[in-house]
């Protein structure tokens, strides 16, 4: 039965059949234009997009997750139902409130016109990145440095050892091609990390460029001694089981490779353990400044638990002191992974002595043990 506008209902002599079809979620696929693992907090992520829904899309969603907060910016509210859609965006971070090695996962939310049962949503891939860290990024870097040292003096050990022995020894060609094929495979793993190092280096605005100038020593000279040593294998290579030609001899020609190896690692490792412990001190030096700042905000809080002017909890007294707890911990770490005294120049020498980072570290156990008691006026006496 039907009923007309303002007329009796009716019966319709023809029978229609009507399908009714389920309504289906939206579809969306994002494209980042710029993708990558690492942005810094200033940068851009760039993204195209490509929507779809049966019956009309009707708002396009960022969604971002950080540290457990979510974020939600609009990127396109359509006033007209549309059933395909594309467009792109750009996300500046320098408006988010991101900090150093925060995790960010984001992804694109889509709704579509349903008012009866829905809206609907769907969701594009989940895609993450991590805000630029420095100091994390120079610690990392520091390890490689550590890392690339110790390569060094292997192989300046074996080659001053070697040294000796073409002193005091005719050498044949099967040795002298063993030996230079050994230092040219220590080379090889020994400049990679180089080129690595260089390259972590060149993410940082500020890296002193006397360091990437050392670094870049390292990586040109000892690749030219790998290929001079390269070039003597094969002409070692090609006087075996053949008479040696009068202008090659085979104990001479190695033991100038060894020299000038040996000389270039002498003082390369020199120079770059003088670089890796003055980036320790600084990294030092920086953790001195936070727990500075750390300390005189808790001092701060204190004084106005004594006001009764100060809104913090106990539970928020005890983790501000785990902070700086941890970043005392950090230091005592640094300062003990030195290689050498700690230069007068880094630090005030009367101030230096007179830390006592242990009975530091008690003394906040202390406190902290006492604010979680809630006996925060015997907490602020310790302080």
């Amino acid at each position: 039965r039907v009923k007309p506008h303002q007329e009796d209902k009716i019966l319709l002599q023809k029978k229609y059949s009507i399908e009714l079809e389920q309504d289906k979620s939206p579809q969306v696929i994002l494209f980042p234009t710029n993708p990558k693992p690492v942005y810094y907090n200033t940068d851009s992520v760039k993204m195209f997009y490509e929507a779809h829904d049966d019956f009309g899309i009707r708002q396009i969603n960022l969604i971002a997750q950080v540290n457990g907060t979510t974020l939600t910016k609009r990127i396109k509210h359509f006033k007209q139902s549309e059933k395909d859609a594309t467009g792109n965006f750009t996300w500046s971070l320098s408006l988010e409130n991101l900090r150093p090695g925060d995790n960010v996962e984001y992804f694109l939310e889509i709704k579509d016109n349903d008012n009866v049962t829905g809206p609907n949503t769907g969701q594009s891939e989940i895609f993450n990145f991590n805000i630029f860290d420095s100091r994390k990024e120079q610690e990392n870097l520091v390890r490689l440095q550590e890392e690339l040292s110790e390569k060094m003096i292997a192989l300046l050990g074996n080659g001053l050892v070697e040294g000796e022995v073409l002193k005091t020894k005719i050498t044949d060609q099967f040795y002298g091609k063993k030996l230079l094929a050994s230092h040219v495979d220590a080379l090889i793993d020994i400049i990679g990390l180089a080129q690595i190092i260089e390259e972590h280096a060149k993410n940082f605005d500020n890296f002193p460029q006397a360091y990437l100038t050392l670094i870049g020593n390292i990586i040109s000279g000892l690749s030219s001694i790998r290929e001079d040593q390269i070039d003597a294998i094969n002409k070692i290579q090609s006087t075996i089981l053949k008479p040696t030609p009068v202008s090659f001899s085979i104990n001479t020609t190695i033991e100038t490779l060894n020299t000038r190896m040996v000389n270039h690692l002498e003082k390369d490792i020199l120079y770059l353990i003088k670089m890796t412990n003055r980036q320790k001190m600084d990294q030092v030096m920086s953790l001195e400044n936070q727990l500075s700042q750390l300390t005189q905000t808790l001092q701060e809080e204190f004084e106005n638990i004594s006001n009764k002017k100060s809104p913090l909890t106990s539970n928020q007294v005890v983790s501000k002191l785990n902070e700086i707890q941890q970043t005392l911990q950090k230091m005592m770490d640094k300062l003990s992974q030195q290689n050498q005294s700690t230069p007068d120049e880094f630090l005030n020498a009367k101030a230096y002595k007179s830390m006592n980072m242990e009975e530091t570290l008690a003394s906040i156990e202390k406190i902290k043990d006492l604010a979680s008691q809630g006996k925060m006026k015997e907490a602020i006496k310790y302080f």
